[in-house]
């Protein structure tokens, strides 16, 4: 409750809706490896927030009542608390996403070539990780635990497609 509620942040927000399928689309459309990756990482993680959803639903209720005008940025938060109830939050599924995408797409060759388009994409990870705390979707724990899936998760798919990789030489 002591943070700030700063609209401006819906526009991270928002941009996660094609930060997360872009990337994915472009990858299995170039790099059938690299979208192995991500698959590998994003699917498993996906179907372990749902179980949690399952199991254990979680809401926040930090959202300010949006009264007046407010101009562009709270007419846009207006539309996103109509459309994306602050349920089943726990962890992150907009941080996990958000990370996971960046980590498996610039881990390798893509981001090795194009070093400013892998700072864009980190930083923008990083808004749309902070844009939900600052719209009051999520709580400072979500954020943090859907920071720590990705890195368990990331972790995990890049020793197993390394044995992989090293298997599928050595055989």
């Amino acid at each position: 409750r002591r943070i700030p509620f700063v609209p401006v942040f819906v526009v991270p927000y928002i941009l996660w809706y094609v930060y997360v399928p872009l990337p994915l689309l472009y990858m299995s459309l170039t790099d059938k490896r690299r979208f192995a990756r991500q698959a590998a990482a994003l699917f498993p993680g996906i179907l372990l927030c749902l179980g949690i959803f399952i199991l254990w639903p979680s809401r926040v209720d930090l959202r300010p009542e949006l009264s007046g005008e407010g101009g562009l940025f709270t007419a846009l938060c207006r539309i996103i608390y109509a459309h994306d109830k602050p349920l089943n939050v726990f962890p992150s599924m907009h941080c996990f996403e958000a990370l996971t995408v960046h980590l498996t797409t610039f881990s390798g060759g893509l981001g090795k070539r194009h070093p400013a388009l892998r700072a864009g994409s980190g930083v923008l990870a990083a808004l749309i990780c902070l844009s939900t705390v600052f719209l009051k979707q999520h709580s400072v724990i979500d954020v943090l635990c859907g920071i720590a899936l990705t890195l368990v998760l990331h972790l995990v798919v890049s020793r197993l497609m390394a044995r992989s990789q090293f298997t599928l030489q050595s055989g």
